[in-house]
């Protein structure tokens, strides 16, 4: 497992086995370059409050969904002046055995201070969780914030924050043939189990089949998708080697006969920049949906963009204040930490092609009725 620990305005990345991590929390404390064993009996001084996040397994360097997480945790930390402590696993069983070190902590140090906060960004030990989490009912100096899932804890138990995607994807998707200039899409899944990446495809799909634009002839009857998972499980599919993602460049055309560049859909996490590096190494005519950032990219002119480092500061400032977190939120596109990206000029006539299919009032009609049916999805 890998710590990312700040430091007096420093990051410390060290190497730790489950039982380091036990001493880390349990006996130790560090002044400078002095490590010595803790006393309860001596007097301390007042500590800064921690954030604590553990991420699922490889899941740090994504440049997706969990780098933002962890760069909006360091901001917060620059911003309220809390330290902070960034675990991410490199298993499964590592990341389990984490878990039950740190629920173990909350249940016999309920005493300790500082006060602390536990983000878990770990939806595949979501059983666990729900199971352990009412440790944190019963410690006043320990919370627990479990992110990416639309399903409060037991009341008391902890906060939840779920930022949805159904609202973006469907905007996108409704924008994707007027942004793009392109009939077919290829969507990457990293598998039909995980809530947010069926909640992703469901409202791409639902915008692309949308019939928003008035256009002469056939055209927008020729359009078509396809689905491709990387997993069958829940958890799966958000890492691939670099063979499997110059696979996946091409597969539309050696399976499913497309016969254009299609535009490619990555709802998989790290498996998404594995794809964009290949991508931008083979150069060529391929283009990509931003999936939760904006890829900056001239292939890559429309965004699905979830502010999580945004949405981190505000966490930890609730959880700060005297009202503290909300035991549970919703943040999608009508609060604006979700929103689509459009960068017109990126590709050649883009824009002129744009203003053809999409006036100001349409682009206007398009985002609330994404907002409508954010809201009424899954109901």
């Amino acid at each position: 497992m890998t710590l990312f620990m700040k430091n007096n305005g420093r990051i410390l990345v060290l190497a730790m086995s489950v039982i380091g991590i036990m001493l880390f929390m349990y006996a130790c404390s560090k002044d400078g370059e002095t490590i010595y064993e803790f006393n309860p009996d001596e007097p301390q001084a007042v500590k800064a409050p921690i954030v604590t996040v553990i991420y699922s397994a490889k899941a740090l360097g994504d440049r997706q969904s969990n780098d933002l997480i962890y760069k909006g945790v360091e901001q917060a930390a620059v911003q309220y002046g809390v330290d902070v402590r960034q675990f991410s696993p490199e298993s499964y069983d590592e990341g389990m055995a984490y878990l039950r070190t740190m629920f173990n902590y909350v249940s016999s140090s309920k005493n300790d201070t500082p006060r602390q906060l536990y983000i878990v960004c770990a939806t595949e030990y979501d059983e666990y969780i729900r199971e352990n989490s009412h440790v944190f009912a019963e410690n006043p100096n320990a919370e627990l914030l479990y992110v990416n899932t639309s399903v409060p804890l037991e009341e008391g138990c902890g906060s939840t924050l779920y930022m949805p995607y159904y609202g973006v994807m469907y905007e996108a998707g409704a924008l994707t043939s007027a942004v793009f200039n392109k009939e077919e899409v290829f969507i990457v899944g990293a598998n039909p189990v995980d809530e947010a990446v069926k909640e992703a495809i469901d409202g791409y799909t639902d915008g692309f089949d949308s019939e928003y634009y008035e256009f002469e002839g056939d055209w927008l009857a020729e359009r078509g998708y396809y689905v491709h998972y990387l997993g069958e499980n829940s958890g799966e599919g958000y890492h691939i080697p670099d063979s499997t993602a110059a696979h996946l460049l091409v597969y539309p055309f050696q399976e499913l006969s497309f016969y254009d560049v299609p535009v490619y859909v990555p709802v998989c996490g790290g498996s998404a920049n594995k794809m964009n590096y290949l991508m931008d190494v083979l150069g060529g005519a391929y283009y990509v949906l931003g999936v939760d950032v904006d890829l900056h990219k001239t292939n890559s002119p429309l965004a699905a963009v979830r502010h999580l480092d945004r949405a981190m500061i505000l966490c930890v400032g609730q959880w700060l204040s005297s009202d503290g977190l909300p035991h549970h939120q919703t943040l999608g596109l009508a609060s604006g930490y979700t929103e689509t990206v459009i960068h017109l000029d990126y590709t050649l006539g883009a824009k002129d092609y744009f203003e053809i299919l999409v006036s100001d009032e349409l682009l206007r009609q398009i985002h609330a009725d994404a907002v409508r049916k954010e809201e009424e999805y899954g109901r």
